[in-house]
C-alpha cells in the first residue's frame, strides 16, 4: 500500500477577512470525491480548452493554511486577473491520497499548480507550488501565478 504525506509549502501569514466573492470569478471546478482521478482531470482538461481555458490542475487540502488563504483570496480582483485564460481543476489531496502519483502528479508539498498536457496528463515540467512567494497574500501571490500561468 501506498501512503503519500503532504506538507504544506509557504510562509504563514495573517491576512485580513475575505472581501464579498465579486460576479467575474476565477474559472474553478473541482473534482467530485469518488471518480476516477486521472480521467475526472482528463475530461476537465478537455472541457478547458474547448472552452478557449488553459487547464491546470490545482491539488490542496482544507487542513493547509496557505491553500485556505489561496482559496479565501481568489476573488480579489488581481487574482482573477491572474488566472484570466486559465480554469482551475481542483483535486483534494485528502480525497484522492493514494490516486495522486497513479494519476501523473509528483509533488511533495502543498499547494501545488501543474498544467496539463494536450491529454489531460500533469506536467511536471509547468508546476508552481506555495514556495512560489514569500508571503501568502495577494501581492505576492497574484503576480507568482500571473508569471506562471504565462509560461
Amino acid at each position: 500500500m501506498l501512503l503519500l504525506s503532504f506538507a504544506c509549502a509557504g510562509t504563514p501569514a495573517v491576512e485580513e477577512a475575505p472581501k464579498p466573492a465579486a460576479e467575474a470569478a476565477i474559472s474553478w471546478v473541482q473534482v467530485p470525491e469518488g471518480e476516477d482521478l486521472g480521467a475526472a482531470v482528463a475530461r476537465e482538461a478537455t472541457k478547458a480548452r474547448e472552452a478557449g481555458e488553459e487547464p491546470v490542475a490545482y491539488l490542496g487540502a482544507g487542513w493547509c493554511m496557505p491553500c485556505v488563504i489561496y482559496k479565501k483570496k481568489r476573488d480579489d480582483p488581481r487574482m482573477v486577473e491572474a488566472h484570466a485564460g486559465v480554469r482551475i481543476i481542483e483535486v483534494d489531496v485528502d480525497a484522492y491520497m493514494t490516486d495522486v502519483p497513479a494519476a501523473g502528479f509528483v509533488t511533495e508539498g502543498i499547494p501545488f499548480w501543474v498544467k496539463l498536457d494536450q491529454e489531460g496528463r500533469p506536467d511536471p515540467t509547468r508546476s508552481l507550488d506555495g514556495d512560489g512567494w514569500k508571503d501568502n497574500t495577494v501581492d505576492a501571490m497574484a503576480p507568482a501565478l500571473t508569471a506562471f500561468f504565462a509560461l
